[in-house]
């Protein structure tokens, strides 16, 4: 693979992270689903969430969030190790937040750890597994 084709799929995989962001943070469920596999796996455990299928997962984040008013995600500093038509990134991110009851601001942070297939359609996320940085 040449180094303009790697900057390529390093390029798309920041792009699909920085959509991940949008789609949780305006609720777009449509959009969340269509950046994961069929059989995606989606660990948000270490935050005392979900752990599942996409699909669940889904369910789940639409049932959390409607109690979320704000909610603005940024991710940084994705690292990616592609290997022919699959890749594993690890991506740091930083989620401001107003959690129900709450009259302030609450922050969160961590690194997501993905692994990714390349489809027909571009790079999708067939594993993603959530870490908070305390």
């Amino acid at each position: 693979m040449s180094d303009v084709e790697t900057l390529g799929d390093e390029l798309e995989i920041d792009h699909l992270l920085t959509r991940y962001c949008r789609a949780v943070d305006s609720k777009d469920w449509a959009l969340y689903r269509s950046m994961f596999t069929e059989d995606a796996r989606v660990d948000y455990s270490a935050a005392g969430l979900f752990a599942g299928g996409c699909d669940d997962a889904v369910v789940y984040l639409n049932r959390h969030q409607r109690s979320i008013s704000v909610g603005m995600h940024y991710v940084t500093n994705v690292e990616c190790r592609i290997d022919g038509d699959t890749a594993t990134a690890v991506a740091m991110w930083f989620n401001a937040v107003r959690l129900p009851g709450a009259e302030g601001i609450s922050f969160f942070h961590g690194r997501w750890h993905d692994r990714m297939v390349r489809t027909p359609s571009g790079w999708r996320i067939s594993d993603l597994r959530l870490e908070l940085v305390a």
